[in-house]
């Protein structure tokens, strides 16, 4: 027993964990833990507050998965601290691969390098994109590792596992993975000239290589259609995903002036500029003009102005890189390193081994073009596969092909690495923590409406509906989307709604409102509107749709609190 234990510790797998975790907690108590967009807020809202499984974005497996295990892990808020722990298992993987290959030595080297890069950015921003690349590069990474070794143990299927909660989390970043999986094969041959062999040779080594990636694609491409098929399997869940997904398009570009597209935006429905302004800050009513209708209309617009144009987007993103240089941010340091170590890997490689960074630089830079096109994001498009361009050309290391030149003996090599390598790792440690306190952009706390908070929670009774403008600055000072990891409370936001397409109807019966809701708050006792912006706009869409001919329906003030007026809309004859 005493025995089996000491070969645990000494254990690759431990030594990886170990590494991870300790640098995953040392991360997450130094820095500033937040969400790193507001869509991983609402999506951990809808999944472990709302229970509302359905979602372009994420997969109904893992919705289910984590909605239902927050009902036992209440005091923590699931879709994150999942994230958090598959991060860890994702980066200690990493270790495992290079700890497999190299040594525990030179991986502690490689897993510092990447955790020192990406390690801040990752554990302290949250983002369900980010964690998606990082589990797709182990889990591929995985899988070669597994074929190289010709052993598809427990590691393999760890790796697949990855891949597929990588896929998950964002399924425009699996195809990024399959790309580096086939520039990794072909380096590979290319490297080892595989290529001069006799057909039948080739072929036994050709075959584990397509055998695994079409295992993959069946078990990526699958679960995505399962998804799908679920989200799509009756009218109210179709609708929530087509919603989902025309907001994601229709969001990543400006929206068109309604001057200039009057007659189709009025085809659809939409009437008048005033409703169109409206239904741009992000107000729905399926029962009018404001519907996925009109987010289909605006979204062709959309594209017949913007068309794709490769040369376009290759200016863009070169712009994007330029932008992050001058800025001394965080990916202006991955982009020298990956740089240094392309060039130190082809320097102590023979010459075949130069396709490797080639490849990876190629299809990099495919990649980013490719993802910038399907998610509309520079940083985040970047963070994955420069994740993936820099975890995968380390891989590629070879040492036994090392040019031995100018050491006397393989000691003084040693020594000389270890000392570079020291050198290097505190450089790029000192260089990540002053960019990523530099770029720190702390809550302004001055800025938290928290009378407004207390007047809210002090009057349950009472239904709040929320401007889609105002709601936005709302939610972004609770404590929940401060704090990520916080388990939402029973009635955390019980008694606020908004005029956007997702309502909580179970809370509209349980008060005898209108599922309606412009209905519930023209009609409703104690329904009232938190709404900063002017009003007049919103009284007369009312008025159109929802008035009759012997009153008016008017937004009264009642009270203001942190300069947000709340106010009861009533009829007035």
């Amino acid at each position: 027993m005493k025995e089996k234990i000491l070969n645990a510790l000494k254990s690759k797998t431990f030594f990886a964990f170990v590494c991870n975790i300790v640098i995953m907690v040392l991360i997450i108590g130094i820095t500033a833990f937040s969400y790193d967009s507001p869509d991983d807020f609402y999506n951990s809202l809808y999944i472990c507050q709302y229970h509302n499984y359905y979602n372009s974005e994420i997969n109904y497996i893992f919705a289910t998965i984590t909605g239902s295990l927050q009902y036992i892990l209440l005091n923590f808020n699931c879709f994150v601290l999942f994230q958090i722990l598959l991060s860890c298992a994702a980066f200690s993987s990493l270790t495992f691969i290079f700890a497999d290959k190299f040594g525990k030595a030179k991986s502690l080297v490689f897993t510092l390098v990447l955790n020192i890069l990406f390690s801040f950015d990752h554990y302290s921003y949250i983002l369900s994109s980010k964690t998606a690349a990082l589990l797709l590069t182990a889990g591929v990474l995985m899988t070669l590792n597994a074929i190289r070794n010709k052993k598809y143990s427990l590691p393999f299927w760890v790796g697949l596992a990855e891949i597929a909660f990588g896929t998950f989390l964002c399924f425009k970043y699996f195809f990024v993975g399959l790309v580096f999986f086939i520039a990794f094969f072909v380096g590979d041959m290319i490297a080892k000239r595989k290529y001069k062999l006799q057909f039948r040779k080739f072929f036994w080594y050709f075959r584990p290589f397509i055998l695994v990636f079409v295992f993959i694609v069946l078990i990526g491409c699958g679960l995505e259609y399962y998804s799908y098929s679920v989200n799509n399997a009756n009218t109210e869940t179709s609708g929530m995903y087509k919603y989902s997904t025309l907001t994601d398009k229709t969001d990543d570009n400006a929206f068109p002036n309604y001057s200039d597209y009057q007659e189709e935006l009025n085809a659809v429905g939409i009437s008048s500029a005033n409703e169109y302004e409206l239904f741009v800050d992000g107000y729905y009513d399926e029962n009018n003009g404001l519907n996925n209708n009109a987010l289909e209309k605006v979204a062709e617009i959309q594209n017949k102005e913007n068309p794709y144009n490769f040369f376009v987007d290759a200016g863009a993103l070169f712009s994007d890189a330029w932008g992050h240089i001058t800025g001394f941010d965080s990916y202006l340091i991955i982009f020298v390193t990956i740089i240094v170590v392309m060039a130190v890997f082809v320097t102590v490689h023979k010459k075949r081994f130069a396709f490797f960074p080639v490849l990876y630089f190629v299809v990099g830079f495919a990649s980013c073009m490719y993802v910038r096109y399907a998610m509309d994001s520079s940083a985040y498009t970047m963070y994955g596969v420069l994740l993936m361009i820099l975890s995968f050309t380390m891989y590629s290391f070879d040492f036994e092909h090392f040019k031995k030149k100018e050491f006397k003996s393989m000691a003084d090599m040693n020594k000389s690495t270890v000392l570079i390598s020291i050198a290097v790792l505190v450089v790029l440690c000192v260089c990540s923590c002053v960019s990523y306190f530099f770029h720190l952009s702390p809550v302004e706390y001055d800025k938290k409406p928290s009378d407004l908070y207390t007047e809210v929670e002090r009057h349950p009774e009472n239904y709040y509906v929320l401007d889609p403008v105002t709601a936005k600055e709302y939610i972004s000072y609770t404590d929940n989307y401060i704090h990520p990891l916080w388990g939402f409370s029973s009635d955390f936001l019980s008694n606020v709604d908004g005029f956007g397409y997702l309502h909580q109807k179970n809370q509209l019966v349980n008060r005898n409102l209108s599922t309606n809701i412009y209905e519930a708050v023209v009609d409703g006792r104690n329904v009232y509107v938190i709404d900063k912006n002017i009003t007049f706009i919103k009284e007369n869409y009312l008025n159109q749709y929802y008035g009759n001919d012997d009153s008016v329906i008017v937004y009264k003030d009642e009270k203001e609190f942190n300069g947000i007026p709340i106010y009861s809309v009533d009829r007035v004859k």
